[in-house]
């Protein structure tokens, strides 16, 4: 099957987390406030939306947007609710709304998409890429020592 050929449901996940110590702007190095991160928070609203797919073996998703507000501060100890909703795939996009809240209030809210791949073949091309920019480095570095070399014998 094609990774084209796969049809998500639309569906909807509700998950609840507690903002701990390691989950605030002053530990995650996102601000210096005691309160929920905002990497943290979009973090959970990933989780979420990685929650809504069921691929076969073999299949993940990546993401690749992220466009959200934080409008909301919430402190140590609180419960944050994340609804993520499934709301349309195209091909191998799919695009889910994503919403945070804490005693029912909205604190954060936006749009967030992932693409579906092949796990293996992912991680193949990014190993190719990886070492096609190691040898492009150690390219590099060759020539400059040899240009290196050359304005010292004509210089000295």
């Amino acid at each position: 099957m094609c990774l084209e050929d796969f049809i998500m449901e639309q569906k909807t996940i509700k998950i609840e987390r507690v903002v701990e110590k390691q989950h605030l702007a002053s530990i995650m190095k996102s601000g210096s406030l005691d309160v929920l991160a905002t990497p943290q928070m979009i973090a959970w609203m990933e989780e979420a939306a990685c929650l809504c797919l069921e691929l076969e073996e073999g299949k993940t998703s990546v993401g690749t947007l992220m466009n959200v507000s934080h409008d909301m501060a919430s402190p140590l100890g609180a419960t944050i609710e994340i609804h993520t909703t499934l709301l349309k795939q195209e091909n191998r996009k799919l695009v889910f709304e994503v919403q945070a809240f804490q005693n029912g209030k909205s604190i954060g809210k936006g749009q967030h998409e992932r693409f579906i791949v092949d796990a293996n073949r992912f991680f193949r091309e990014n190993i190719r890429k990886i070492e096609r920019n190691t040898f492009v480095e150690r390219v590099d570095m060759a020539f400059i020592s040899c240009i290196r070399f050359l304005y010292y014998l004509v210089h000295y």
